[in-house]
């Protein structure tokens, strides 16, 4: 894993853009004229032993376990290369040590040798390796620098030094956000990398074409471009990348997690400043949204970013096209909502606190997917809510990503989809974390893919099967099993026998659809006593009970059962129960016979883990809160814990991890326990003020079919966890709903980085060969073959 702290070395650090606020609105009206938000947050540290160039220096190990410089002379130095966004006013802190409060510094630019900032009269700490931290007000310049630290006298050791930017402004202070805005107005908008709107874990540096690059990107890594377009159609997207192996992968979705598209292979550059160009088309809606790249596997940088139409609107505007506005305030029913007013007259809702709820009336024309575009203000980009059905409790939507707003009058659109049954319901919008105001809810059907009665040509919503769907597996490569015996067949291949009441055999098989399947069993002396069920291994979930068929006359002749089941879509684990005995397995099979899912989506899959159900773990220790709350905590460096979990389908999925850290405090890896795969790094975590509180940590990551086992590592502690809930990020669809094409990059020494271009279905898995494989790389081949 490449780590931060290489940077310094390499000679570049970069301060990264990051929005705080207050992490809770206080509703009482005592508290309201002292309302203020964090306007900008520009943050920089560097462990001493981390310096780019130096004189008479002594590294040493230090009790916080990071490297110290020690046994300081007079006239001994270091210099540390930072860049940094903005000219300004910036806070110096030095982490300092010192048995007798002796020493002194200064700080100079290397280069002209112009004074920052002078240090003496440091704190007495009793000895070498007590820290505390000094500080002081400095004006530095934009961009690339080289700072010097020179030692004036001795008496202490330095374990870090810090630059950050900090600018609190009133509520009512209307000066501008710093997050960059991109107007899309004619011909083409190229968005340098480097003005995101929000970021999580990047890094900027200066790049070999000009400008400013991002880099050191790891897995769980984000950053969001807000982009503004005049009309909803096909754009296409070009990225300038940099990846010296060709590895890395980033997925791009709106702030719904809606995904536009997905790259697991990148061209192989040579080089971090060696840059080519890759391309997508997708659509996209008129007015504001969000591109949010996600990085899934580190190895790439990014330059910029540029859309251009391709003059092929798909979304055309409907005569019947369905539009349903509700202004926040207008609310059946509520709990603890703050009504508040806009100078032109509007009204929002605001004050929201988690546990406030509001309900709404609404009627939709007909059962089908509908988009949900939820206006907000959030100052600094922070909040959770749900949607549901206030009578039947089904969850419609969740939404924790909002846009720094950058104002508590600012207005946002927050973008979901959400399928919706015909005629009237009450929803409702639980608040599940603070930070954001809502000024209306607009619900729009009729898009693209809806269910509706009529189907658009080449989609297969008729249930149809155009294409021959079949998954053969052999009964002797089960992954499991339990009293199982493996016998050579008269038919030349492996059988499985001997079965008796109670013996189980497992199998895992991936489905391109949801649908109708004929299934048929190859089976030996299956007499009217036979019998078994055919049910999901993980959840229990009967498909099927078979007896009372036909028999064969001995052992050795075979013959074929079949019966019909509704299976779903992606991977599936199956269990074969043994009810009677005395019977012969030789193969399975499966025959879609008609699907019961339009060809364009995927089955939901969404999946929450409690913490308390680790499969194993090291260190760890389980913790009872009030009111049934289970956490793993009292967590310690190098701690770990590990939960199993059956993936449907091979992409992208938003994992949010459920967290306790009074003082926002500790750090931790999502890893696959198997491969060593990190997933991501999670450097921040909110901060919830007690125990029992708790708050969300969000990620895209990328997960193949099958089992896997996820393991939290614990980096630094602080901590407790909740729960883990992975819900799979649906894509979009492409150009007129069609496949999308990643279009071959420029040639490198005359030949193509790549063999061919990828093309990759949005929706539909890929089926070669008449037998199913997963999306673009997952292969269960081995486990079936043509009939």
């Amino acid at each position: 894993m490449r780590t931060r702290a290489f940077v310094a070395h390499l000679g570049v650090l970069i301060a990264g853009a990051a929005i705080a606020a207050e992490a809770h609105q206080e509703r009482s009206l005592r508290h309201r004229h002292v309302r203020r938000r964090l306007e900008q947050d520009f943050q920089v540290k560097l462990f001493a032993g981390e310096y780019v160039d130096m004189e008479g220096i002594v590294i040493e190990n230090s009790t916080e376990g990071n490297k110290a410089i020690g046994w300081i002379d007079q006239g001994d130095w270091a210099a540390y290369n930072i860049t940094l966004p903005s000219a300004g006013t910036y806070d110096l802190k030095l982490e300092v040590a010192s048995p007798t409060g002796d020493g002194s510094l200064s700080v100079t630019d290397f280069v002209s040798n112009q004074e920052y900032a002078f240090f003496s009269d440091l704190p007495n700490t009793s000895d070498w390796q007590n820290w505390e931290t000094v500080s002081v007000s400095v004006e530095l310049p934009e961009g690339s620098s080289t700072l010097k630290l020179n030692f004036l006298s001795p008496g202490f050791n330095l374990l870090s030094l810090e630059l950050s930017e900090s600018v609190v402004v009133d509520e009512n202070d209307e000066s501008p956000s710093e997050s960059f805005k991109h107007i899309y107005e004619s011909g083409s908008l190229r968005i340098p990398a480097d003005k995101f709107s929000s970021m999580e874990g990047i890094v900027v540096e200066s790049s070999s074409e000009g400008g400013y690059s991002i880099g050191w990107l790891d897995a769980g890594d984000m950053v969001t471009y807000n982009v503004s377009l005049p009309l909803a159609g096909v754009y296409k997207l070009e990225m300038r990348i940099a990846s010296p192996s060709g590895n890395g992968a980033f997925s791009i979705t709106d702030s719904s997690n809606q995904e536009f598209a997905l790259m697991t292979r990148l061209p192989q550059t040579n080089d971090w400043q060696s840059w080519q160009t890759i391309s997508f088309e997708f659509t996209l809606p008129a007015g504001p949204s969000d591109l949010v790249v996600n990085v899934l596997r580190s190895g790439w940088n990014l330059l910029w970013l540029e859309l251009s139409s391709t003059d092929e609107p798909s979304f055309e505007p409907q005569e019947d096209e369905f539009r349903l506005r509700l202004p926040a305030d207008e609310f059946l029913s509520m709990q603890g909502i703050v009504v508040e007013t806009l100078p032109d007259g509007g009204r929002y809702v605001a004050w929201l606190d988690p546990d406030d709820w509001m309900t709404y009336s609404i009627t939709v024309p007909s059962n089908g997917t509908y988009r949900i575009d939820m206006q907000v203000s959030s100052p600094a980009g922070i909040g959770a809510f749900e949607l549901s059905n206030l009578d039947t409790r089904e969850v419609y939507g969740f939404e924790n990503y909002f846009p720094a707003t950058g104002g508590w009058q600012n207005w946002e659109t927050v973008r979901l989809n959400a399928t919706l049954p015909a005629g009237s319901l009450t929803m409702k919008v639980q608040v599940l974390d603070p930070g954001w105001n809502l000024l209306s809810i607009e619900i729009v059907g009729l898009m693209p893919g809806n269910n509706t009665d009529e189907s658009p040509e080449g989609n297969n919503d008729d249930g149809v099967v155009e294409e021959d769907v079949r998954v053969r597996i052999s009964a002797s490569n089960y992954s499991s099993m339990e009293g199982i015996v493996t016998e050579t067949s008269s038919e030349g291949s492996e059988s499985i026998g001997s079965l008796d009441a109670g013996d189980s055999v497992n199998y895992e098989i991936s489905l391109p659809t949801r649908g109708l399947y004929g299934a048929q069993m190859r089976v030996s002396n299956f007499t009217e006593d036979s019998a078994f069920v055919l049910s999901n291994t993980d959840n229990g979930e009967e498909y099927a009970f078979v007896n009372n068929t036909s028999t064969t006359e001995d052992v050795g002749n075979w013959e074929n059962i079949s019966f019909n089941t509704t299976l779903p879509s992606g991977f599936l684990p199956l269990q074969l129960k043994i009810v009677g005995p005395g019977w012969s397995l030789l193969w399975i099979e499966f025959n879609l016979l008609e699907s019961h899912q339009n060809s364009t989506y995927y089955d939901q899959f969404q999946a929450t883990i409690s913490a308390s159900n680790f499969s194993s773990m090291e260190g760890v220790e389980l913790q009872e809160f009030p009111e049934g709350l289970q956490q793993i905590g009292l967590l310690e460096k190098g701690d770990w814990a590990a939960f199993n979990l059956s993936i449907p389908y091979e992409g992208t999925y938003k994992m949010i991890l459920q967290v306790s850290s009074p003082s926002g405090e500790g750090s931790f890896e999502v890893v696959d326990m198997e491969s060593e795969t990190i997933y991501a790094t999670v450097n921040t975590l909110p901060e919830t003020g007690s125990w029992e509180a708790l708050g969300n940590v969000t990620r895209v990551i990328l997960l193949s079919a099958g089992r896997v086992s996820l393991q939290i590592r614990v980096l630094e502690p602080g901590w407790n966890l909740a729960s883990i809930s992975l819900e799979k990020v649906l894509p979009l669809f492409g150009a007129n709903g069609e496949d999308f094409t990643i279009e071959a990059p420029d040639t490198i020494n005359g030949k193509p980085s790549w063999d061919e271009p990828i093309i990759r279905d949005p929706w539909t898995p890929i089926l070669d060969d008449a037998v199913f494989r997963d999306p673009l790389a997952t292969d269960f081949a081995a486990l079936a073959s043509n009939p």
